[in-house]
């Protein structure tokens, strides 16, 4: 089966996520003794890790996105669940920082719901392989 352009769009994108998110990651692991610092001296914590196990974070989802962007530009069966369990965690993870992110992160609900809603409709391309 001919991959669908709407999943060569989703690879390609969330490549380009996944390389940033990895970038990001170590961006933040870096210099998160002076993120730490800056942030204790205005009297503001980091809620619930700090930087450096966000970036740790980052840096395992960003893997985790590339490893699925190449299953889905081969459309294999496996790399559909990752994506929507990808898709679900990230709605699940704007919700959570809705305060914080504000319009970025409704956002970004909005577009992990229609690749999740696209994902559904195209099910059937990954049982292919």
């Amino acid at each position: 089966m001919k991959r669908p352009t709407g999943v060569t769009v989703i690879a390609i994108l969330g490549a380009i996520g996944g390389v940033l998110s990895i970038v990001g990651g170590f961006g933040l692991m870096s210099l998160s003794g002076s993120i730490n610092s800056m942030m204790g001296a205005v009297g503001v914590s980091y809620p619930l890790f700090s930087v450096s196990v966000w970036g740790i974070i980052l840096v395992a989802l960003g893997i985790l996105d590339l490893v699925a962007v190449y299953g889905a530009w081969n459309l294999k069966k496996w790399s559909w669940n990752l994506l929507v369990g990808l898709m679900v965690f990230g709605i699940i993870q704007n919700l959570l920082f809705i305060s914080v992110s504000g319009a970025g992160a409704v956002f970004g609900i909005v577009i992990e719901a229609v690749v999740l809603y696209y994902l559904f409709q195209v099910k059937d391309a990954f049982s292919q392989s």
